[in-house]
């Protein structure tokens, strides 16, 4: 319980509008390559942002190992493996109060 409560927090602090966004370097690759050259994680990508003609690709913040990524434009979070993560960005605060 504790963990969630850390990683809500950290969202709220990401969602701060004094946190710096938009031209942040990406920190991780989603995406990397095996000796064989195979890659061997999907892509995850924000589902509010575009980039050319595809929705942007999400910052990697844990180097593959905890499946948590997030979106420098609009601050989407997802933690893949906790599905009952709520991220609190404002698509997502949007999205939510619309359904209650």
């Amino acid at each position: 319980m504790a963990f969630i409560t850390a990683v809500r927090e950290f969202s709220s602090w990401l969602n701060n509008a004094g946190v710096p966004c938009g031209g942040a370097n990406r920190l991780g690759n989603s995406r990397e390559k095996s000796e064989g050259g195979e890659a061997h994680a999907e892509l995850v990508r924000c589902p509010y942002c575009v980039q050319g003609e595809e929705f942007r690709q999400m910052v990697d913040l844990t180097g593959g190992a905890g499946g948590t990524f997030y979106c420098t434009i609009c601050r989407h979070l997802v933690r893949r493996d906790e599905p009952e993560f709520q991220c609190l960005c404002a698509h997502c605060r949007e999205v939510n109060s619309d359904r209650a």
